[in-house]
């Protein structure tokens, strides 16, 4: 049982240092934008539902009624946070995840602004993962290893943007 655990443990490790990213600085990575709004000015809104609406508009929420969990889903936006991953609290949830799945929305990395429906090469020379579900990705991260990362899907064939996202691992 102690071998199967330490195989589970380098397996994960290594899927995880496997994903091509494109590293950014943090700076990079915070002035990030969804709908010309930070990503630091989205992450200190805590999940609020208030602060959320500020800067999206009216949305469908869920909160959970322990408090831990906080959707918001706009048309073809979803954002979520979270109290109970790491770093975050009851009293400073942190953002789990999001998904932008039509052109209502758009995401600025480095200056370079694009939609879903656009072609990838608007953001000029990136990485590629080819390591991701069923299509290639382009993925960025601040650091390597990082449990964050921002990710652009895209068709193979026609190199035609269908998701973006942000996931958090922890």
């Amino acid at each position: 049982m102690k071998n199967l655990t330490i195989i589970l443990f380098l397996t994960f490790t290594s899927l995880a240092k496997c994903q091509d990213a494109n590293i950014i600085t943090e700076t990079e990575y915070n002035n990030i934008k969804i709908n010309n709004h930070k990503l630091s000015i989205i992450k200190d809104t805590n999940g609020a539902k208030t602060a959320i609406e500020n800067l999206f508009g009216t949305s469908v929420s869920e909160i959970d009624p322990d408090g831990d969990f906080y959707n918001y889903n706009f048309d073809g936006f979803n954002i979520g946070f979270s109290a109970i991953i790491s770093n975050a609290t009851h009293n400073n949830p942190i953002i789990s995840k999001f998904e932008i799945t039509n052109d209502n929305w758009s995401i600025t990395i480095k200056g370079v602004t694009v939609k879903v429906g656009q072609n990838i090469n608007l953001l000029g020379n990136v990485i590629f993962n080819t390591n991701s579900r069923s299509s290639e990705s382009i993925l960025y991260m601040y650091c390597d290893g990082c449990n964050n990362l921002i990710g652009i899907d895209f068709n193979q064939i026609t190199k035609i943007i269908t998701k973006i996202y942000f996931i958090e691992f922890t």
